[in-house]
C-alpha cells in the first residue's frame, strides 16, 4: 500500500505505482484499469475478511468509469503460470480459496 500519497490538506489521496509498466498499445482505460487492479490487489492481501469490502468499496467508488470497471473486472481473474506467482507475491500469498472469494465479492463491487 506503498503506492498512495495522501494529502492532509486537502484530504485528498492518489495513486502512484512507478512499478507498474504497461504495453505500448493499451489505451488510456486498459492502463487505468491496470493501475486499480495492482492496488486492489494489494488491498486484498494486506487486510483482514473484516476490513478489505469496506475498503474496496470506498475506493472503487471514486472510479465510476463503466469501462474502466468493465475492463477491471475482466482482469480479477486468477491466472496461472508466472502471472500467478506475481499475483502471489502482490496478495501476500493468499490461499487461492481465499483470493477467489475475495475476487468474486470484489468483482460484485464493480457492478
Amino acid at each position: 500500500m506503498g503506492n498512495v500519497i495522501y494529502d492532509v490538506l486537502t484530504g485528498r489521496a492518489r495513486l502512484i505505482d512507478f512499478e507498474t509498466a504497461h504495453l505500448p498499445n493499451l489505451d488510456v482505460q486498459e492502463r487505468h484499469a491496470d493501475d486499480l487492479a495492482v492496488f486492489l490487489l494489494d488491498l486484498l492481501g494486506c487486510t483482514t475478511d473484516e476490513e478489505w469490502p469496506e475498503l474496496a468499496e470506498a475506493f472503487i467508488s471514486e472510479y465510476p468509469t463503466v469501462a474502466v470497471r468493465r475492463i477491471l473486472r475482466e482482469k480479477l481473474v486468477l491466472p496461472s503460470g508466472v502471472a500467478r506467482l506475481w499475483w502471489a507475491i502482490r496478495t501476500e500469498y493468499l490461499p487461492d480459496v481465499v483470493l477467489n472469494e475475495r475476487l468474486r465479492s470484489l468483482s460484485e463491487i464493480l457492478r
